[in-house]
């Protein structure tokens, strides 16, 4: 009985990330995947724990791999691809890896998509605690200070809220531990 708990979960899990890894491709490449059987949403599955490990999005990943290998099926047969262009198996295998290392080599030179990595995942998590409202400054409320040291002092003000709340919630979540947690 236990199971078919465990094997819904993981399936629930698998659907999921499936569905984002369609909502990235769609939004970077404009391309999308029809169907998709277990094995295909089981193999997908890798490109998440390349996400984790080389700390960038599935919208860098995705057009990285489909243009490589789209590229050389284009030159081989001279027609360009109406569907993803690729198979999921050759999408997620060893060689993708590899192309993938390559470009992160290239593009992320100093290791800045770590860097990028925990500051969006800052980003989502102060989010969630405390969701912001949006930072504008507006004319009306430019104007209706008197002199411009006022509304420097104002300006000053809400900067420093801001560093408050995120020191805040760096201290909050500091000592919990959790894998890849940005704050540690």
């Amino acid at each position: 009985m236990r199971r078919v708990g465990i094997h819904r979960e993981v399936n629930a899990a698998l659907t999921y990330f499936s569905i984002e890894v369609m909502e990235a491709l769609t939004s970077s490449t404009g391309r999308t995947i029809w169907r998709l059987t277990e094995a295909n949403k089981l193999k997908l599955y890798r490109l998440k724990v390349w996400r984790e490990r080389y700390s960038v999005p599935l919208e860098y990943i995705l057009p990285v791999l489909i243009s490589y290998f789209t590229r050389g099926i284009e030159k081989r047969t001279g027609k360009k691809s109406t569907g993803l262009g690729v198979s999921i198996p050759v999408l997620c295998g060893d060689v993708a890896e590899e192309v993938l290392q390559k470009a992160i080599a290239v593009d992320y030179a100093d290791g800045d998509n770590v860097s990028l990595c925990r500051e969006s995942e800052k980003e989502r998590i102060a989010s969630v605690i405390k969701p912001k409202p949006e930072f504008r400054i507006r004319v009306k409320k430019s104007l209706q200070y008197k002199t411009l040291n006022e509304e420097a002092k104002a300006y000053s003000n809400t900067i420093e809220k801001a560093t408050r709340d995120e020191r805040k919630i760096e201290r909050l979540m500091k000592p919990i531990p959790f894998r890849g947690n940005p704050y540690r």
